[in-house]
């Protein structure tokens, strides 16, 4: 692995090495704080020859092969001052009883040590209490001084500097430890995010890979996000038209009674059901961080996505999904966008396809809502005028609200009223649903949203927008080419 990857898992894991590294710091730092502090006191010492070894021979040769093996000299010397008995000898001389002090002599330690090149030795104590580990320093050099002349007496043993007592604890340190634990909690907290990253890695390169949804598999977005671009630029290079539905699928009310994997079985059900109905070409995927389906119809202008949603509403609608002994019924909520050529933008044509199923959601189930991805290309200006209906030139949104007629026999049952009726919109325009509430002649009238009619006006009087000549009008490029030659009173009749 290259030195960029580790840094950019080390970028990529901030969020769990500073917090580790930060908890090491203060774990290091309290238990530094926690600790007793210890002083330290030392004293040095020098070993010099006898004036008196020269004037006897035995003497002199005594000395002499002393001095050949100084090195066990200075051992010997050092090793007298840090004996027991020494250290009892210099409790002694403090007043202590060495069979029971009045302090807890353990915490207190000695050491002697012979200075490279040198005749000088070096006693060190240390302990908690400053001025006792001073006192025994003191104490412990004059018990040394003591037998190491008594043992040596040719070579005199005596102090070359008082005792000094460091300032400050040479244990803890503060610094010291807060360093540490820094190291520390960068080694460890590094360690576990290289192992993260190496857990992880696998299964983030299978998730990428993986072009299908676990649960309902159908497409997922990511899938269906790589066709989008590629349909949207190919429709854009060779102008033809594309069309692309998100469609929100809605159960009945006891739907959320049933046990799980049933309700993962009914809705791979109905996605099966969906996707059989597409034609070949059509992608159908599922969005499962916003709960709906998205459909891609390449090639498709904006009739011919009506028809095929149309369809699909109505199918679904009127099917029953069975599992085992579980049954359950969908409805659909779709909005629809339609481009082709230049005018088609990707992220236009995603943000207006979920503007139309908003839109379709708060209309009503059973909705299809149809949006332009831009405004249609046919209408030149506000003031254009066929047939006594003005169109908009910045209208790029409608909703599709057909309604088949009924007759007075099936009227009266209001449920093979609706299915009649739906069964209707599925060769006609979409089924939006029905306004049931105390007027049963309301299956005989067209509804259509405030916006697209005039409330001061009526279409049956002459007045408002004809909606079926507004939707001729905004019919893509491909079908109108067969009219553009036509006189406009004869194309106005056929509208």
């Amino acid at each position: 692995m290259e030195l960029r990857e580790y840094l950019r898992i080390i970028l990529k894991s901030w969020w769990l090495i500073l917090p580790v590294t930060l908890l090491s710091l203060t774990v290091a730092l309290s238990f530094s704080y926690l600790q007793t502090p210890i002083y330290e006191a030392s004293s040095k010492y020098i070993t010099g020859l006898s004036a008196g070894v020269g004037t006897d021979p035995g003497q002199f040769i005594y000395a002499f092969d002393t001095l050949a093996g100084r090195d066990r000299l200075f051992n010997t010397y050092c090793e007298l001052m840090k004996s027991d008995s020494a250290w009892n000898r210099a409790q002694q001389l403090l007043g202590f009883d060495p069979a029971a002090p009045p302090v807890d002599l353990r915490l207190y330690t000695r050491n002697c040590t012979n200075l490279p090149q040198s005749n000088v030795l070096q006693l060190i104590v240390q302990g908690p209490s400053p001025q006792l580990v001073r006192d025994l320093n003191y104490a412990l050099g004059l018990v040394g001084i003591s037998k190491a002349n008594e043992l040596y007496p040719f070579f005199p043993h005596s102090a070359l500097d008082a005792v000094y007592l460091e300032p400050i604890p040479v244990s803890p340190s503060h610094s010291r430890d807060a360093i540490l634990g820094l190291a520390i909690g960068i080694v460890i907290s590094v360690t576990i995010a290289l192992l993260l990253d190496n857990l992880r890695s696998p299964l983030e390169r299978l998730e990428s890979q993986s072009i299908r949804d676990p649960l309902l598999n159908t497409f997922n977005d990511r899938y269906f996000q790589q066709r989008l671009t590629e349909e949207v630029n190919r429709a854009r290079i060779r102008y033809r038209p594309l069309s692309m539905v998100f469609s929100r699928l809605v159960p009945n009310e006891d739907f959320a009674l049933l046990p799980e994997g049933v309700r993962h079985a009914l809705q791979r059900s109905a996605a099966l059901y969906m996707q059989n109905m597409l034609r070949e070409g059509d992608l159908l995927a599922y969005n499962r961080k916003q709960d709906y389906y998205e459909l891609l119809l390449p090639e498709t202008p904006n009739h011919e996505a009506k028809e095929l949603v149309t369809k699909i509403h109505t199918e679904i609608r009127n099917q029953t999904f069975r599992i085992e002994q579980y049954v359950s019924n969908f409805t659909l909520s779709s909005g629809v966008v339609e481009g082709s050529g230049e005018t088609l933008e990707l992220q236009t044509m995603v943000q207006q396809a979920a503007k139309a199923l908003e839109k379709a959601r708060s209309t009503g189930e059973n909705t299809i809502v149809f949006m332009r991805g831009a405004p249609s290309p046919f209408v030149l200006d506000d003031s254009t005028d066929m047939d006594g209906t003005t169109i908009r030139a910045d209208m790029n949104e409608y909703l599709q609200v057909p309604v088949p007629a009924v007759t007075a026999s099936t009227a009266l049952d209001t449920r093979d009223a609706t299915k009649e009726s739906r069964g209707k919109a599925a060769s006609g325009g979409a089924f939006v649903g029905w306004d049931m509430e105390d007027d049963p002649g309301a299956y005989d009238r067209d509804y259509i949203s405030d916006w697209m009619r005039d409330p001061a006006s009526d279409v049956s009087n002459g007045g408002g927008s004809d909606l079926s000549k507004m939707i001729a009008d905004l019919q893509p490029m491909d079908d109108s080419d067969t009219n553009k030659d036509k006189p406009k009173g004869e194309s106005d009749s056929n509208g």
